[in-house]
């Protein structure tokens, strides 16, 4: 893995094409070696060899640099956010980054009355069916997609609240869409709740979730209106730092349900 590491950053340092003779020799690696390396990457993508035989960067790699630097400007523009977030309501606040189909909880910044969270990880997947970060981005997909996403996925009983069936689930998708907002009320841990708004890009797109999570018994009374006002504004916030419409925070995801 490191040498083909290596061998990546090399071409992706070139400025031209490298044959392989020229790769080999820069990494210190016998020919075979090198050309092995080289094979399997192409095979994934992430280098290309040309008709001339050389090889440069595939479209996989850039693909990934891009996925990258998307996930440093969200982290940059969410992370002070998130921080007054937690600050003003005390409880723990995530950003969790859409990929395709999958949601990753990718940062987490505790408040003072944080409950832990034993089935959430750092850089794991969420479950779609029953974390409000996962309904969200069910509901940025169009109806057929999010119908089509539910028979592929498992749907695991989490709690004795977990919602199983694909057509209580999609009829629930239809109220996020229209509300800007998802809840998660017990269905992955007992005693958790979690509301979650959509963050979108200079497209339009969902890319990723703000989501407040802690103890029922605080967000389902009172504080339970400040959190989703303030979860939809502190959302609609850092997607216009990433270059989103001044609307973005207005029926935000049922825009970008209909234009995927």
């Amino acid at each position: 893995m490191a040498k083909a590491c290596r061998l990546l950053t090399h071409l992706a340092d070139a400025e031209v094409p490298q044959p392989l003779h020229r790769l080999a020799r820069a990494e210190g690696l016998p020919a075979s070696t090198a050309h092995r390396l080289l094979e399997t990457m192409c095979a994934e993508g992430l280098i290309e060899q040309l008709p001339d035989r050389r090889y440069r960067v595939g479209l996989a790699a850039f693909q990934m640099a891009r996925a990258a630097a998307a996930t440093r400007t969200a982290l940059a523009a969410a992370e002070p956010v998130m921080a007054a977030v937690a600050a003003e309501v005390e409880e723990g606040v995530s950003l969790i980054l859409f990929r395709g189909h999958e949601a990753h909880h990718l940062r987490r910044i505790e408040g003072p009355r944080t409950l832990h969270a034993a089935a959430v990880r750092l850089g794991g997947r969420l479950p779609l069916h029953c974390t409000a970060a996962g309904k969200v981005l069910l509901a940025s997909l169009a109806p057929a997609q999010a119908r089509e996403l539910l028979t592929q996925v498992p749907l695991g009983r989490m709690t004795a609240h977990t919602t199983t069936e694909p057509g209580d689930l999609l009829a629930e998708l239809d109220a996020v869409r229209a509300q800007g907002y998802a809840l998660d009320d017990q269905e992955l841990e007992d005693d958790l709740m979690s509301i979650a708004a959509p963050i979108h890009d200079h497209s339009g797109t969902a890319v990723a979730a703000l989501s407040v999570s802690g103890h029922r018994s605080r967000i389902a009374g009172e504080l339970r209106a400040v959190v989703i006002a303030r979860v939809r504004s502190a959302a609609a916030q850092i997607s216009r730092a990433l270059g989103a419409g001044p609307h973005s925070d207005v029926d935000a995801t049922s825009g970008a349900a209909a234009s995927g």
